[in-house]
């Protein structure tokens, strides 16, 4: 899932290299693009996470991506932001320049997703939460909590029945944030638990292009 992400980006940042390499049916590498010198370079930070919020097996990759783009072909930067607006214009989207001239108007820093608000509960679902922010530090605190959390916050867990042997606990769904209770058997909620503590010395974080510690171009 690691690489599959990994790819995915690189394709998306190295469009036509792509194409020509389809053309020419050549095979790809398990990185795609490793080893050619003219690619486009990218920055990622990629965390695995194995739970939904009800502690079900569910695999999903969330990456953090660089605005930036480094062109080893024209030894340039260039933007997320422009790659992806000339994309679309080769799909057939933008019809217009006015259209095009109208993103960067609209968007003279790029593209950026507005997160939710840090909050003091790791997982919080108030109202609050659905808002906007423009707290650039807060944001990238909420990443990276985010990215290290544990399956379950310990204030989701509201009640240990020591006679019965139970654990009750709640989640709110995805779907229309509504809170559900569940009470589970103390050893079944531990085999819900323990099934997403990863493997020693598995890496659930890493790092592609150049913020790879193995990049040449690693500042």
């Amino acid at each position: 899932m690691f690489v599959a992400s990994r790819n995915t980006i690189s394709i998306l940042t190295n469009k036509s290299l792509a194409d020509k390499l389809k053309k020419k049916k050549l095979s790809d590498t398990h990185y795609i693009f490793k080893d050619i010198p003219v690619r486009n370079e990218f920055g990622m930070i990629a965390t695995i996470h194995t739970f939904g919020r009800d502690l079900k097996w569910n695999r999903h990759i969330h990456c953090l991506i660089s605005e930036l783009i480094y062109s080893f072909k024209k030894d340039k930067i260039k933007t997320f932001q422009f790659e992806l607006i000339r994309l679309i214009q080769e799909a057939g989207g933008l019809k217009k320049t006015e259209e095009k001239n109208r993103l960067y108007k609209d968007h003279p820093k790029g593209f950026f997703v507005y997160a939710k608000f840090k909050s003091n509960d790791n997982d919080s679902n108030d109202a609050s939460a659905n808002k906007n922010s423009k707290d650039i530090q807060g944001c990238v605190n909420y990443f990276i909590r985010y990215a290290g959390r544990p399956a379950m916050a310990e204030n989701r867990i509201t009640e240990y029945n020591k006679e019965s042997k139970t654990v009750s606990w709640f989640y709110n769904d995805h779907k229309d944030e509504k809170r559900h209770d569940v009470t589970d058997n103390v050893i079944d909620f531990i085999n819900r638990l323990i099934i997403h503590i990863p493997d020693y010395h598995f890496l659930t974080t890493r790092y592609y292009g150049f913020y790879a510690n193995a990049s040449k171009n690693s500042r």
